[in-house]
């Protein structure tokens, strides 16, 4: 089983908790690909995919959702999938939208199953840091994906 980890990150802070998924994926086994949202035309095949993004004025970023449109929609239909993102804790306390809720209302959109809830990590500022403690939930979110995936 391989798997696809797909983040934009504007601050590194989304990049840290995409790396801990990865990593907490790796224990339990399972094969990952982690890239930027950047990259276009993927040729490998995927069993599912990990899609994360910044929370932007309540919603993923532009980077990701563009990645979405061109490399996800309609390549993936009927796959699993998990929605990931980074907010500010102050809003997310607030209970304000968050980007990993909105990224995963779109993929099930595009007829992506999903292996789980989103998972949203709080950052303390805009450029970080990620709360400590959010590091070690996105390890404990891949292992919770590598158990629903088996």
């Amino acid at each position: 089983m391989k798997g696809l980890i797909v983040y934009h990150s504007r601050w590194g802070n989304c990049e840290k908790i995409a790396g801990q998924i990865a990593k907490g994926l790796k224990e339990a086994g399972i094969e990952t690909e982690l890239v930027d949202s950047g990259r276009r035309n993927l040729s490998a095949e995927y069993d599912f995919i990990l899609v994360g993004s910044p929370t932007r004025f309540g919603n993923a970023s532009r980077p990701i959702r563009r990645f979405i449109a061109h490399e996800i929609s309609g390549k993936m239909s009927g796959k699993p999938f998990a929605a990931f993102g980074t907010g500010l804790l102050r809003f997310r306390e607030k209970g304000q939208p968050q980007s990993a809720t909105r990224l995963h209302s779109l993929l099930e959109g595009l007829g992506l199953k999903p292996i789980s809830e989103p998972f949203s990590a709080a950052v303390l500022r805009t450029s970080g840091p990620t709360a400590e403690v959010e590091l070690e939930n996105a390890r404990r979110y891949g292992l919770e994906i590598a158990s629903r995936l088996r």
